[in-house]
């Protein structure tokens, strides 16, 4: 009970804290004193000024108040030197209404130690003015003053409530905006990926078998190259059709793949370098990878593809590639191997480091990491990530 009671103390102490003023009220303030020294003055002229003296302090009562635009408190401590000094000039009822409107300058802006400090001194020049000055501090006018200040400190409270209510929809709606801008970027990112994947991919198959069409007229290897570019090509179609499905459709619930599973894609990795003239062996631990979770199963792929798509591009067939995907010691590790007896002197697609970059991204997302450098005579590509559980349906 005493915990929930100072956990809704510790809620509320926004509410009291020490406030400035908003724009809109610093405008409003000016406007108010502006105003009322111009009456005081007009009245003045048209009445005459019978009391110079009391005039020039009411004049210093209202112009308290502008002090409010920098802090609240030295409104509340000229106002009360003000009071002070009213016994000499004999405009205690002026200086004490001064002060009951000034319950909302504090309230509205001072902290809750200042507004408790200040409505406990007005309480008590309210008294000692009643106790020392009957006539000034009469029952009904000391009832006057008391209900003004009762009023001011209502009001107070309420412009701070709905200055905080504005504040906080005014963070709450800026927090929906970044929320949605990233939700947005997200999906631009993962169709950014997917479209990635997909043209890099299948363009650099189709670029290749292009320039061999160029290079050779052994009617076997043409035929190979052209059904590999019919292949490419409406496997990108599909692809193709597929990302803008899922951008349009907004169906996705997690991170899209193109594939049909680890198996598949480590199997279209294996065909389509082959059909390009390269070597290719896989060690693939089928148990193991039957039992990662979607993300991580979905950095695999991309991170397979990608780099079929390197090789391709910067080590010419023939050449020997070697993949393996196994779990060891709590995680998965991924090694893809190529020989490099000699580098393509100009990439068939030009490369930005696009999807390099964006391996290593995704692995240490996962917590893992991602390595790619020379190696044995060769180029050597390897990840790992942990294995996280997979949830089970209830």
């Amino acid at each position: 009970m005493m915990r929930r009671s100072f956990a809704r103390l510790r809620a509320l102490r926004p509410f009291w804290a020490a406030q400035r003023p908003t724009r809109v009220e610093r405008w409003a303030l000016i406007v108010v004193v502006a105003v009322a020294v111009a009456a005081s003055v007009s009245l003045g002229f048209v009445e005459g000024f019978d009391d110079p003296r009391e005039f020039t302090l009411e004049m210093l009562l209202t112009l308290a108040f502008v002090l409010t635009l920098w802090n609240a408190s030295l409104t509340a401590l000229a106002l009360l030197v003000l009071m002070g000094l009213s016994p000499l000039l004999h405009a205690q009822q002026v200086a004490l209404l001064a002060l009951a409107v000034g319950c909302l300058v504090v309230v509205r802006y001072s902290s809750a130690w200042a507004q408790a400090a200040y409505l406990g001194i007005f309480l008590a020049v309210a008294a000692a003015v009643h106790g020392l000055d009957p006539a000034t501090g009469s029952v009904a006018t000391l009832s006057a003053v008391l209900l003004v200040a009762a009023a001011a400190s209502a009001t107070g409270v309420v412009l701070r409530a709905l200055v905080m209510r504005a504040t906080r929809t005014r963070e709450e709606l800026l927090d929906a905006r970044r929320i949605n801008a990233d939700l947005v970027q997200e999906e631009r990112q993962r169709i950014a990926d997917d479209l990635h994947d997909v043209v890099a991919h299948d363009l650099t198959v189709i670029a290749m078998h292009a320039r061999l069409l160029e290079r050779t007229d052994d009617p076997v290897e043409r035929e190979r190259s052209e059904q590999a570019i019919l292949a490419s090509a409406r496997q990108a179609l599909v692809d193709l059709r597929r990302v803008v499905s899922l951008a349009s459709d907004d169906v996705a619930d997690g991170p899209s793949t193109l594939s049909g599973g680890l198996a598949v894609v480590v199997e279209d990795f294996r065909a389509g370098l082959e059909r390009a003239g390269y070597d290719v062996t896989v060690d693939l631990d089928q148990p193991a990878t039957e039992e990662l979770d979607r993300l991580t199963v979905s950095a695999i792929e991309r991170t397979i593809r990608e780099a079929g798509t390197n090789i391709l591009k910067h080590a010419p067939s023939p050449e020997r590639v070697s993949l393996s995907l196994q779990s060891i010691d709590g995680a998965v590790r991924l090694r893809i191997w190529n020989s490099l007896s000699r580098r393509a002197k100009t990439s068939l697609v030009p490369s930005g480091g696009y999807g390099t970059a964006r391996m290593r991204e995704r692995m240490g997302l996962l917590g893992g990491g991602c390595s790619v450098g020379p190696r044995d005579d060769g180029w050597l590509l390897d990840a790992s990530v942990p294995v996280r559980d997979v949830p089970t349906p209830a």
